[in-house]
């Protein structure tokens, strides 16, 4: 075999054309960096500086949309706000015995453990939320601090059976603030019907009862816009079996500030 200018002479008087730079050819190995075997390689190095400034630009609007005004200032947003229904932290572990005396230890149940935060009508706070529980007690996060001071951060006490209310299996629940003049006496209550003037748990858990001297008037089974009462949210724990997603519905998200009225939002 004989080189001939730019191709290989072989026996039989044939030619082999010896590739260009950055042609492929059966005659050069799949490992050569000029191969076009590797050349995904080098689209990838062309792609890291456009992904790495698509990364920034997103992070910059994680950030935008993370800041609200408040008051003429800004402030950073977090998942959480004033009266925000949300599951309760996992429960501890505990022995058949401990469950069976109180069923909110289950982790089975864990998917209809919720919690209010913390929110003020006028400037009380709210009994029976994260932020002061419904024995009047200060509740504080990991850090210290209590929801009450800050609703909007992202501090979350750990499970406390002083907070922790477990909606029943197959109900339509209400959560709603009572409340006096000036917001005297703002607790929380919840139950299944809005206008009853009491509650006990049907699965008999320790602490999940009260009674009230102003209950709700309903209109059917709609509670109907008063001065004493705001809607927090429903849950709705009616779900195919084996699902176990409750329905959260919102209603209040923020510090009650009016006391409302006849014909007024519920929220």
């Amino acid at each position: 075999m004989n080189r001939r200018g730019g191709a290989f002479h072989v026996a039989g008087g044939q030619h082999a054309q010896i590739a260009r730079v950055g042609e492929g050819s059966p005659l050069r190995s799949i490992r050569d960096a000029s191969s076009l075997a590797q050349r995904w390689k080098d689209v990838e190095r062309l792609k890291r500086p456009a992904e790495h400034a698509q990364r920034e630009i997103q992070a910059l609007w994680r950030q935008l949309n993370g800041i609200r005004v408040r008051n003429g200032r800004m402030v950073a947003m977090t998942a959480y706000y004033p009266f925000k229904v949300y599951a309760s932290p996992s429960a501890p572990a505990a022995t058949a015995d401990e469950i069976g005396a109180d069923p909110r230890l289950d982790p089975d149940n864990a998917w209809r453990m919720f919690r209010v935060r913390a929110g003020r009508v006028y400037y009380t706070d709210t009994k029976g939320t994260d932020g002061l529980d419904f024995t009047g007690t200060t509740v504080v996060d990991a850090d210290g601090q209590s929801p009450s001071l800050d609703p909007d951060n992202a501090g979350v006490p750990e499970w406390d059976d002083s907070v922790d209310i477990l909606v029943p299996a197959s109900y339509f629940f209400f959560v709603w603030v009572e409340f006096g003049a000036a917001g005297a006496g703002a607790v929380v209550r919840y139950g299944d019907d809005p206008s009853a003037s009491t509650w006990t748990s049907p699965e008999g858990v320790p602490g999940e009862t009260w009674t009230s001297t102003n209950a709700w008037d309903t209109d059917g089974d709609s509670p109907v816009a008063d001065a004493s009462h705001k809607l927090i949210a429903t849950i709705d724990t009616t779900v195919d079996p084996g699902e176990d997603l409750p329905v959260v519905r919102q209603w209040l998200r923020q510090d009650v500030q009016d006391a409302g009225g006849a014909g007024a939002c519920l929220y």
